[in-house]
């Protein structure tokens, strides 16, 4: 069906009924396209999973640095612009 238009549906169905009683058909094609599928629908919930954590990302309010982190960069900061003792 992916390489030609189904002009007569029913005649289709049963030219794949008498293949099959003759143990002539063969589901591989099927199967590619149940995998590309699977595929396309495990990409859509893995997109969807990765924008709401995007989301909820995105609306957390921003924390406080703690105290003793506060701390050690006001003293990071003050060695940092304090003048050179190099003469």
């Amino acid at each position: 069906m992916a390489i030609a238009q189904v002009k007569n549906p029913i005649r289709y169905c049963a030219a794949l009924i008498g293949s099959m009683r003759r143990g002539e058909f063969s589901p591989e094609l099927g199967l590619k396209v149940e995998d590309e599928r699977r595929a396309q629908v495990a990409l859509r919930t893995e997109l969807a999973r990765i924008e709401k954590t995007v989301v909820i990302a995105t609306k957390s309010e921003p924390r406080e640095i703690p105290t003793q982190l506060q701390e050690i960069l006001e003293r990071m900061r003050t060695r940092s612009s304090a003048p050179s003792k190099k003469g």
